[in-house]
């Protein structure tokens, strides 16, 4: 039984489960580029169009003012935002992004720990007892 917060209705309970669900699934690397070319169709903006105008458009007409943009389209921007932040590391200078891997890393490792616990295949990169490792392959 999943709890409630007191401060959210059941149906808002749902939805916010179902888009953090939704969210975590989407840093999924399967995903990656589905998810960009979804994005960057529902989002492709003309040169022309100003995002600092009232009401801003895209190059198909449909409008970029958040509360007019359809869910689907909302969950991808969300989506973005989380595979930003998932792998913004990237950007950062070498030290710190080799800290951000080695994190990273462990967390896989602990994770194919839990799958070795329960009896399940352990998911690729995350076997510590493998050479290699995620910091060994990229």
């Amino acid at each position: 039984m999943m709890l409630q917060p007191q401060s959210l209705s059941t149906d808002e309970t749902r939805s916010s489960r179902i888009c953090a669900i939704t969210q975590v699934l989407g840093t999924d690397m399967r995903k990656h580029f589905d998810i960009l070319s979804r994005f960057q169709a529902a989002f492709k903006v003309n040169s022309a169009t100003s995002l600092e105008t009232a009401k801003p458009k895209d190059s198909l007409g449909r409008s970029l003012n958040w509360d007019e943009v359809k869910a689907e389209d909302q969950t991808l921007v969300h989506q973005m935002v989380l595979k930003c932040a998932d792998i913004g590391h990237l950007a950062a200078d070498y030290r710190t992004h080799r800290q951000w891997s080695l994190k990273l890393e462990e967390e896989f490792f602990r994770q194919g720990d839990k799958e070795r616990e329960l009896g399940l295949p352990i998911s690729p990169l995350m076997d510590r007892n493998q050479t290699g490792g995620m910091t060994k392959s990229q």
